[in-house]
């Protein structure tokens, strides 16, 4: 019992002592292996110090000997020249000469050579400034140019300011019509002037109406009926034009009244130009300045890519259905259809067969190319715009002659559309409103009785 509990506890003993024992031989190699790698990387460290240092020297001394080498065969060269041209010299019976500048110019080249690094000095400080006065007229120039840039730039924003106050204008202007228009509408909508609102319908184009007008007795009569026919078309623009030297209130109120889409504009005819007493009625060309000025006005005003429709001669006393303002919007190039109660006929028009025009019908003048009557055709937009921009009336056309002169500028008789059924209806009639005689009889009798009529009633 004794000697086996001896045995167990020197066997532990034993066991501990080698544990220990290992552990320290573990500790010391892991010291010597770190001191082992920290003396190697020394090593290494020292030994490329020391081969870079070696081959430095190298170098250096190897472009001492190369500099050496080189000031020596530039010596070589410089005593081989001088000795060959000194060789020559001898041959040469000019050699006492000769010599005397050749030793001249050995001695300037040898105070040259002492002086080298003056000469060397003065070049840098040569280079120097002339690199100096470079850069600056360089930046001289570049602050020209950029001045030059700053003053096209300048120019270019005047240029827009410019533009942008033409447009500033162009919008105040409109802005002005709206605000008329608005003002317009808004007294209608109130009832204060008793119109109406003309009729708009974007799908639809538009019809330029021009009617020229004068002063007379049945003037207001004339254009009153002629509103209220035109109050019921969709898209219409009238440009009502006076034969005055300024725009009366009579016709002014009348437009505004309407209710219409309007241009109200005014010219005089000269006097050579009117109906004398004693003259036929029909001597002298009627509304020719007046309907020149509208279709002016027409070509400045109107934008054929935005407004597609047709222009339309409309005389402020004859009649017209409302369904010829729907067949005129059909027209393409100019179309015609014909007209009661004109050239002495029941009506005057065109003939037509397989929805071509092949003649006319008329009673007097069958020679002229178009014995058309001016309320009986329709010129499309871009025909009077685009195509023909300069066809006018011509005041100078015989008695007769103003619709075809004008039509012949225009179109030919193959171009002509016949509308109204082929040209079998009759939807405008040339009636012509006389002067009241009667009435005009019995004022100037009241007048000189001393009791005229209340001249502040318009009629």
């Amino acid at each position: 019992m004794f000697r086996s509990k001896v045995r167990f506890s020197y066997a532990r003993i034993l066991n501990e002592f080698q544990i220990n024992f290992a552990y320290e031989f573990r500790v010391k190699a892991m010291t010597m292996r770190r001191n082992i790698i920290s003396l190697f990387i020394w090593v290494t460290i020292v030994a490329i110090f020391a081969i870079h240092v070696i081959i430095s020297r190298k170098k250096n001394d190897i472009k001492t000997i190369s500099e050496r080498s080189i000031t020596e065969v530039k010596t070589t060269i410089l005593e081989r020249t001088e000795s060959e041209n000194i060789e020559k010299v001898k041959n040469n019976p000019m050699k006492d000469v000769v010599l005397k500048t050749e030793t001249t110019k050995g001695m300037y080249s040898r105070e040259l050579n002492d002086e080298d690094k003056d000469l060397v000095g003065l070049k840098n400080t040569v280079n120097f400034t002339i690199t100096t006065t470079t850069s600056k007229l360089l930046r001289h120039g570049d602050a020209n140019l950029h001045e030059e840039n700053l003053k096209t730039e300048i120019i270019k924003l005047k240029n827009e300011n410019n533009r942008y106050k033409l447009s500033n204008n162009l919008l105040m202007q409109k802005e002005k019509q709206l605000k008329n228009l608005a003002r317009r509408l808004a007294s209608k909508l109130k009832g204060k002037e008793g119109g109406l609102l003309p009729k708009l319908d974007p799908s639809l184009p538009w019809i330029f109406a021009i009617t020229p007008t004068y002063s007379r007795y049945t003037q207001k009569a004339d254009l009153i009926r002629l509103s209220q026919t035109l109050m019921h078309v969709t898209n219409l623009h009238w440009v009502i034009v006076e034969d005055s030297s300024y725009r009366t209130d009579l016709v002014s109120k009348l437009l505004v009244e309407s209710g219409l889409s309007f241009t109200h504009l005014n010219i005089q005819t000269p006097p050579h130009m009117k109906r004398r007493r004693g003259e036929k009625y029909n001597k002298h060309h009627r509304g020719v300045l007046q309907r020149n000025l509208a279709m002016k006005w027409i070509r400045e005003n109107v934008n054929i890519a935005k407004t597609p429709g047709v222009v339309y001669f409309m005389d402020d006393d004859n009649t017209y259905h409302r369904k010829l303002f729907d067949e005129m919007r059909k027209v393409h190039h100019l179309g015609v259809w014909p007209v009661a109660l004109a050239g002495g006929l029941r009506f005057a028009g065109p003939k037509c067969a397989k929805g071509k025009v092949t003649g006319f019908h008329v009673k007097w003048g069958a020679d002229r190319s178009f014995p058309i009557d001016m309320a009986g055709f329709a010129i499309n937009l871009r025909l009077l715009i685009k195509e023909k921009p300069e066809v006018i009336f011509e005041s100078t056309a015989k008695r007769g002659y103003l619709e075809p002169t004008f039509l012949e500028q225009l179109t030919t008789l193959d171009q002509l559309e016949p509308m109204a059924n082929n040209c079998t209806k009759v939807l405008v009639w040339h009636t012509r409103t006389e002067s009241p005689k009667e009435s005009l009889k019995g004022e100037k009798e009241m007048i000189k009785m001393g009791r005229p009529s209340d001249p502040s009633i318009e009629t």
